[in-house]
């Protein structure tokens, strides 16, 4: 019997150097495994602060069915309790709508005021109704003319402000032939 078990299931096999080494770096990685897990896991800062560089914003779909029955389509991006528009150019046409989605917290109701114009002219003044989240609601109005809307909250990662102060200024002044005129 061997002085070393491992070694010891290994009978019958040729014991070279290079078998040994695998055989002890195997054992010795699966001994080392789970400090090293302990380590790699990620702090709870870590998770807190990648949650704090997101914030939730509206994505708003909105289809624009027409006197003729074609249907115009667009989306955006809003930030909650914010005015803000969206344009569309379909077929030459200008089609721009004025919206603003008020929500309170993470409620599911949400306050939508919609406003269109077509080619310039003022189709619909604004129009506020009530809502829900995730839910498509649609504005009729007369002359087979609708708005649907569908508002749902969306993370999206928070905007660094970045006042460029820190940067250093470039003096483009000198020879334009030179790649590096400026940089000192």
């Amino acid at each position: 019997m061997s002085w070393c078990p491992i070694l010891h299931t290994m009978r019958g096999h040729r014991s070279t150097p290079r078998t040994l080494a695998a055989v002890l770096a195997a054992a010795v990685g699966f001994v080392a495994t789970p400090a090293l897990a302990t380590a790699v896991a990620p702090a709870p800062e870590a998770k807190a602060a990648a949650q704090q560089e997101t914030k939730q914003v509206a994505s708003i779909k909105v289809e624009i069915r027409q006197e003729s029955g074609e249907v115009v389509k667009g989306s955006t991006q809003l930030e909650w309790n914010e005015d803000g528009t969206l344009s569309i150019e379909q077929d030459g046409t200008d089609h721009k709508l004025t919206l603003r989605v008020e929500r309170e917290g993470n409620s599911k109701k949400v306050n939508i005021t919609v406003g269109y114009s077509r080619g310039g002219q003022d189709i619909v003044a604004p129009y506020a109704f009530d809502a829900k989240v995730k839910k498509r609601e649609v504005v009729r109005i007369e002359g087979n003319l609708a708005i649907a809307v569908t508002v749902t909250p969306t993370k999206v990662a928070a905007a660094k402000e970045d006042k460029g102060e820190d940067k250093p200024k470039l003096d483009l002044s000198g020879d334009a032939d030179d790649p590096l005129a400026g940089l000192d």
